[in-house]
């Protein structure tokens, strides 16, 4: 759910993204009405999502041929990535033509009588800025001196995150009116409408190209990172054989990496994005509660026995905000809830068919069979 829901919403952003520069063909509009419950419309705004499926093909294919091959388009949409979201912020903190506070003040209307529920509500899409700070732990095994290096990298990623999210948002704010932000269509991107205010369809021509570019190489870097995941729960024997199989060429888990494709295509067809970032927020906050209370619970079974900054406050901390921001979303958005936990729950009849088969004889492998390396 959160890989393959990852990989759905940043396809999302990419062909959102590419329609604002050559509008896409809805080849699929006269069944857009069809619905799974009222509440899913797999074809509403098909050529969207026939251009995201077709970007997660794509990328999953490369990574396919070699994780040397993704790791370079990753190099090349980086700086891309960092100039447009300084380009937006210095070109709308320095935008004169709307007074921001009179805006802020004037053109809010309140859609919930609980500040607290509606400001987590309104957060759920805000924390995917964010999301990502526990992947450096799929790489700890190659980092020097990972007790020193890991926590330096998370404080310091998150807290630059927090500074341009942070000034980007006051950016958008300088030049539009906040109800005119939260009117802004679903499969509209709101930089884009702040970049035609400041310098007309030429700004917003090329901050699309750089938002196309950066959202293509955050996906290729999500699906090369996830599959790696199913690769080794599949070497572990939690997961299906056949994601452990190696291409005898490209030295890639080939399988696991189709797998994923396959599973971030059924995402893209059943929902937005916002029904994705939405359902993937909840999931990984009921993941994080989890941690806060392993890690307690690890802790006190003497399984950790390094010192722990702020121990135990930090985990009490997460763990009571993780489950009063899913308390909060079951109410506020049911369906999407209920769908996001249904799927998450789905896996753990896997996990324990898996648990069981791995119980009987005669399923060791040989150490070198069982672990091939990866290019």
């Amino acid at each position: 759910m959160i890989g393959s829901g990852g990989n759905a919403a940043l396809a999302f952003i990419f062909s959102q993204s590419v329609n604002s520069i050559v509008p896409l063909h809805d080849p699929l509009h006269k069944w857009q009405h069809i619905s799974i419950g009222h509440y899913l419309f797999p074809f509403e705004s098909s050529g969207i999502k026939i251009l995201a499926i077709t970007a997660i093909v794509l990328l999953t294919w490369i990574n396919i041929l070699g994780a040397k091959k993704g790791g370079y388009l990753n190099n090349i949409v980086t700086a891309a990535k960092i100039l447009g979201i300084f380009l937006l912020i210095i070109m709308g903190l320095s935008y004169h033509g709307i007074p921001t506070h009179e805006n802020i003040h004037h053109e809010i209307t309140p859609i919930n009588n609980n500040i607290f529920s509606a400001v987590i509500v309104a957060m759920l899409s805000a924390f995917w800025a964010y999301d990502g700070w526990y992947c450096i732990g799929f790489v700890s095994g190659e980092i020097k001196n990972p007790k020193k290096n890991i926590p330096i990298s998370i404080i310091c990623g998150i807290g630059i995150t927090m500074i341009l999210y942070l000034l980007l948002n006051d950016a958008f704010m300088h030049v539009m009116p906040v109800a005119a932000l939260s009117a802004i269509d679903q499969n509209d991107i709101a930089a884009l409408d702040v970049a035609r205010i400041l310098s007309g369809n030429v700004g917003a021509l090329f901050i699309s190209i750089l938002i196309a570019i950066s959202t293509f190489g955050a996906l290729n870097m999500f699906i090369f990172s996830y599959p790696r995941l199913y690769y080794r729960m599949a070497q572990e024997k939690f997961f299906p054989k056949k994601a452990s199989y190696v291409h005898p060429r490209y030295k890639t888990p080939y399988v696991a990496l189709i797998y994923s494709g396959i599973w971030s295509s059924v995402m893209v067809v059943s929902g937005t994005f916002d029904i994705l970032t939405n359902m993937l927020i909840l999931v990984e906050f009921l993941f994080f509660a989890l941690l806060g209370w392993g890690l307690i619970k690890m802790q006190r079974e003497g399984k950790i026995t390094a010192k722990l900054i702020a121990y135990p406050l930090s985990p009490i901390i997460l763990i009571v905000f993780s489950l009063g921001l899913i308390i909060n979303t079951c109410i506020e958005l049911p369906v999407q809830s209920i769908a996001g936990i249904f799927l998450t729950l789905s896996g753990v009849p896997v996990y324990y068919y898996y648990k069981k088969k791995n119980k009987e004889p005669g399923l060791v492998q040989n150490e070198s069979e069982a672990y091939p390396d990866l290019g």
